[in-house]
């Protein structure tokens, strides 16, 4: 999933929200969130951890995965 919501429309953690509530990942997914720098997003959510992060200028990409211990279970 690759989101691209407006930089500072503040509504990132209820992006984050909703896809982990609504099962849209899936289970081997990434999730792709691009945010302004300078509002950075939580390095864990729920069962998702963000394992890469990016910055280019003032934008940001952050990658979620859902963590490695509810992947083996």
């Amino acid at each position: 999933i690759f989101a691209d919501p407006p930089y500072d429309c503040g509504q990132h953690e209820a992006l984050l929200e909703g896809i982990v509530t609504c099962g849209l990942l899936a289970p081997d997914g990434a999730l792709v969130i691009e945010h302004a720098r300078r509002q950075p997003l939580p390095e864990q959510f729920g069962p998702l951890e963000r394992t890469r992060f990016k910055h280019y200028g003032e934008a940001a990409l952050s990658v979620y995965r859902y963590a490695a211990e509810i992947q083996t279970v």
